[in-house]
């Protein structure tokens, strides 16, 4: 290679504000704006992303629950004509609020506290339906013994899986279901008997008994539902984080392999300190992709600005190519010749040093300041520089000095006469 391998530190210049406010906003703050017009959007779509996977994740937990109410709808209508007007009416109105709480749930948290009601209802319907069969005995004559045989069976049923073979239930505390055996033992003696008065005695408290068992039983069960609840919560999140970071395309194009990871970290989140860590993770993984983008903004306008200038020079000069195609963080090459055969290769990395290769220069070596050699190609040096003052006077892109392996840091480079002089440069020196 006549020229050599050649490279120079790059920066936009940071004074250029000072002195031409419109071109510097062009080049200093256009890059930087442009970024955040753009970050604005790809922040806009990160958030659609979350919301939707919410909401999805959400509406397919919803349809469960409306089946429920339709349920718990119809059971009402069907023993409407079994309950106290006042009750009915009370439940007409829990069952709306409870629709009502479905529709409007933004997490699962709340909509299981919605469908913890329609539980609730249900076992009041039952209730009221009890209540109802109460007042009207009496109302009327006391009940038989028959009766109370029969809503002592009921009763028994009713209860007979949780109490039955399993005392203490897969649930129930254990002290509530000690209280139920007690009052099941001592009704059923009862009805051993022709004693009415310490039947009826007997078997209120055996409904009590059972009605705080199955409170005691629903209590635990709505613990365990709010439990799946707030960790339905917690996946759902997780997975609308992922989603939304996927769904922008800097943060993929940057940093996919790290939303991979944080992925398979959620996976495995149980709380939401898990949640709150894997958002600050999140802000960093787009934090850090805007800045890589920014950094190959930058290289994308200095690679542009060497392909106006060389142009402006007369060199040919192709469209920047990737260096490694389909990196994000590859170098942009450009290539330029001229109609002699003299060509210039540069690499703009995204940070670091632009290197430059030059080919059908004449190279040579010298005698070196304080002895020894040094390489020499002076033509290629100018038009090097010459490039690098026309880089900093249009485009404002500050270039450090020209370096290669064998220069001599005390030479100065000597006039290139052969080199082409464009009228603006000749005006400048005089």
């Amino acid at each position: 290679m006549s020229g050599g391998m050649k490279y120079a530190d790059v920066g936009i210049d940071p004074s250029v504000g000072m002195y031409d406010l419109g071109l510097g906003c062009i080049v200093l703050g256009s890059i930087l704006a442009q970024r955040a017009t753009e970050a604005a959007i790809e922040a806009a779509r990160r958030l659609d992303a979350e919301e939707a996977t919410l909401l999805a994740n959400l509406n397919k937990t919803k349809s469960g629950f409306n089946s429920d109410a339709d349920s718990v709808r119809l059971l009402l209508d069907r023993q409407k004509t079994g309950m106290m007007s006042a009750d009915h009416a009370n439940l007409c109105t829990r069952i709306a609020a409870a629709e009502s709480a479905v529709a409007n749930a933004r997490t699962h948290v709340a909509l299981q506290e919605a469908a913890i009601e329609f539980g609730r209802i249900e076992k009041d319907i039952a209730r009221a339906c009890h209540r109802k069969e109460a007042e009207d005995a009496r109302n009327g004559r006391s009940p038989s013994i028959a009766t109370f045989r029969t809503r002592f069976d009921d009763l028994k049923r009713q209860i007979g899986g949780a109490i039955g073979d399993n005392p203490d239930g897969p649930l129930a505390p254990a002290g509530a279901a000690v209280a139920l055996r007690s009052a099941l033992s001592t009704a059923g003696g009862a009805l051993q008997t022709a004693n009415q008065a310490l039947i009826a005695a007997t078997m209120d408290r055996f409904e009590q008994a059972v009605q705080a068992y199955e409170d005691a039983v629903r209590q635990q069960q709505e613990a365990l539902q709010r439990k799946q609840a707030a960790a339905e919560q917690i996946r759902s999140e997780s997975e609308a984080i992922i989603s939304g970071l996927k769904a922008d395309p800097v943060v993929m194009r940057w940093h996919a392999a790290s939303v991979a990871i944080l992925e398979e970290e959620l996976s495995k989140a149980t709380s939401d300190q898990d949640v709150s860590q894997a958002r600050e993770a999140a802000g960093n993984i787009v934090k850090e992709a805007n800045s890589a983008q920014i950094r190959a903004d930058q290289r994308d306008y200095i690679a542009k600005s060497i392909s106006s200038t060389l142009e402006d020079m007369g060199f040919v000069v192709s469209a920047p190519q990737e260096e490694h195609p389909g990196h994000p963080a590859t170098a942009s090459i450009v290539n330029a010749a001229t109609v002699s055969g003299k060509a210039i290769a540069i690499s703009v990395p995204v940070e670091g040093q632009v290197w430059y290769n030059v080919e059908g220069y004449v190279k040579s070596v010298e005698a070196a300041v304080g002895g020894g050699q040094a390489a020499v190609c002076d033509e290629a040096e100018a038009v090097i520089e010459q490039m690098h003052e026309a880089l900093a006077e249009e485009f404002h892109v500050r270039m450090g000095e020209l370096k290669w392996d064998g220069k001599d840091p005390n030479r100065k480079l000597r006039a290139a006469k052969s080199l082409p002089e464009n009228a603006d440069a000749a005006r400048n020196r005089e």
